[in-house]
């Protein structure tokens, strides 16, 4: 899987007499993901998130979950590798989800 986002996409800009401002940043988002078959029950998905902001640098997000019977996920993240967190789901019925 791939994926590319740009929310407000349009560069917007306020003017009021002669002095110009950025109402907002414009940020990009792109992620890579695949989901791994390791048993009949068992599902791994490795994924990694870049942001990108124009004047910072890129900031890259790592992830790895297990999925469970399609019912239960756990997972391990960092971002940039100075941050780490872990992360647990669990689906309540078809359209509902508690993580």
């Amino acid at each position: 899987m791939v994926g590319l986002s740009m929310p407000k996409m349009l560069k917007s800009t306020s003017t009021i007499e002669s002095l110009s401002t950025a109402l907002y940043n414009q940020h990009a988002y792109a992620i890579v993901a695949a989901v791994f078959q390791l048993s009949y029950r068992i599902k791994l998905k490795p994924w990694v998130l870049a942001r990108m902001v124009a004047g910072a640098p890129v900031s890259l997000d790592y992830a790895a979950t297990l999925r469970i019977d399609d019912s239960y996920t756990l997972g391990l993240f960092t971002r940039d590798f100075g941050t780490y967190g872990l992360l647990a789901q669990i689906n309540l019925g078809d359209n509902l989800r508690a993580g």
